[in-house]
């Protein structure tokens, strides 16, 4: 396949199926492991452009699973090493048409959007197993521009899962990465009554890692999403985290 792949590592724990369309990320967030996989600066890889000729090659690729498959498939994350809705993505429509062409070939698929405003626009397109998702980290707003300066504030993010929800729309968080767990559950208490699933990891390639109690963070985390009657996954790198964390420090007071 050219542009469609099956996620390896880490990555597969979000989606069997991965297609990302876009070069670079508008956000520039200090924890983005993208510069270090990537081996760009920060900097160039701000610098957002379509990946050439993406459209055709997913819709060659697509065909040849349909070749030999006849079900549903997916759903397939959009995207990993950019965002599916930068600003030129306005006028562009790359990530529409990838849509479409994953509904033409009954593959179902899944967003991941720190620009989920921009998202909005395309809801009439979702059916009953695509998923609409942001990534939630930080509630502070001036704590956000600083991490995520390119990225819409928490508040404009949380609006557009309740725009989401209220049309019916399956609404996924990432709570990845965690700069502070206390802003992290509070996210979870504000969010969950619009959030049909939550992904829970840690933070990557950053020292601040060193200075979480990810055990107790887990616990409370789970606590908060077992009394909402939450669906969630936790990813295998908070599980480690939590196990490194003596059973005797932790508490739940949620």
């Amino acid at each position: 396949m050219k542009v469609l792949y099956r996620p390896k590592g880490r990555a597969q724990e979000y989606s069997p199926l991965a297609v990302n369309l876009y070069r670079g990320c508008p956000h520039r967030c200090k924890y983005c492991y993208a510069p270090l996989v990537l081996k760009k600066s920060a900097e160039s890889l701000a610098m957002v452009s379509p990946r050439a000729g993406v459209l055709k090659d997913l819709h060659a690729d697509l065909a040849r699973f349909r070749e030999h498959n006849t079900m549903a498939f997916g759903p397939v994350l959009m995207c990993f090493t950019c965002d599916p809705y930068p600003d030129i993505e306005k006028d562009l429509l790359v990530t529409k048409r990838a849509i479409e062409l994953l509904k033409h070939y009954a593959f179902h698929f899944k967003i991941l959007s720190k620009h989920p405003a921009l998202a909005l626009r395309d809801l009439h397109l979702y059916g009953p197993g695509d998923v609409f998702g942001t990534s939630l980290t930080l509630l502070d707003r001036e704590d956000s521009r600083r991490w995520e300066p390119g990225a819409d504030e928490p508040g404009d993010r949380i609006q557009a899962l309740k725009e989401a929800y209220a049309r019916g729309k399956n609404t996924w968080v990432s709570m990845e990465p965690v700069l502070d767990p206390e802003q992290s559950l509070e996210l979870i208490r504000m969010t969950h009554p619009y959030v049909r699933h939550y992904s829970l990891g840690v933070i990557n390639y950053d020292p601040i890692r060193k200075t979480i109690d990810w055990g107790k963070y887990l616990d409370d985390a789970r606590a908060l999403l077992y009394r909402h009657d939450k669906s969630f996954q936790v990813k295998r790198d908070l599980e480690r985290a939590a196990q490194q964390t003596p059973k005797g420090h932790r508490n739940n007071d949620n």
